[in-house]
């Protein structure tokens, strides 16, 4: 049985219909209409939370109770984020795409999902990776950002911010970096004191470095030799380990 989207005439612009939806009714579409399935949509910009998918807009407070009812949501909506998210990508068909972002509370117990995510911009050349899984539980593993599914060859990444993970780089991994221009770190695990050493080392042409509230060792060296493009360096109220 046909749906009435799939009943429309031949001559409207489909592709341009659905690139001026919202993202949540853009899933949607594709997700009624078999004939909106693969269309390809110009949206550069693919930003995935709670209120992109299912139009709940939620203002962050640092009270108990707001921070319950946050829990309560993510607890509600976190398996339909995953599916929702996957399903979106493997019907998305397009070229490139110039920023991918993720704003959810997940952790690694998620990875399966997260590193597709990640291995899709690095596949569609997003020049930005925002991946903010809100703050994580202490009684579970933060995701762990995947070095290894950087191209060493790549260099359309310019921007990458994480928030609310872990990262275990090793050096030869972390010389994939090597084409950022900004790196923005937040509530982030780095395991020991080599590891933000290694991370640095492969962005060797970092304009703008920002780490905020993250776990960094006792002593944190920036040496000007290995940062010879740095402009901007943010510290905000970082504590150590």
């Amino acid at each position: 049985m046909s749906d009435r989207i799939s009943e429309l005439p031949d001559d409207i612009n489909l592709s341009n219909i659905l690139s001026s939806l919202t993202l949540r009714d853009a899933v949607k579409a594709r997700l009624l209409s078999h004939r909106w399935r693969y269309l390809s949509a110009p949206i550069s910009t693919l930003q995935f939370d709670l209120f992109n998918m299912f139009g709940i807009e939620f203002v962050k407070k640092d009270d108990y109770l707001d921070k319950l009812q946050h829990k309560n949501i993510v607890r509600e909506y976190k398996s339909r984020f995953l599916t929702a998210v996957d399903q979106f990508l493997q019907l998305y068909i397009a070229p490139k795409i110039t920023t991918f972002k993720v704003h959810f509370c997940l952790v690694n117990e998620s990875a399966s999902h997260i590193d597709k995510w990640v291995a899709f911009a690095i596949r569609m050349e997003a020049k930005e990776i925002d991946l903010y899984f809100s703050e994580y539980q202490k009684s579970c593993e933060p995701y762990s950002f995947p070095f290894h599914l950087l191209h060493s060859e790549s260099d359309h990444l310019k921007h990458l911010r994480l928030g609310a993970c872990t990262l275990r780089p090793s050096p030869e991994l972390a010389s994939r970096l090597n084409s950022l221009a900004i790196l923005d770190l937040s509530d982030v695990i780095l395991e020991n004191n080599n590891d933000l050493e290694s991370v640095l080392s492969g962005c060797l042409n970092l304009e703008c470095l920002k780490l905020r509230n993250c776990r960094l060792p006792l002593t944190l060296c920036i040496h000007g030799h290995q940062f010879r493009r740095l402009k901007t360096l943010i510290l905000h109220h970082p504590y150590s380990s």
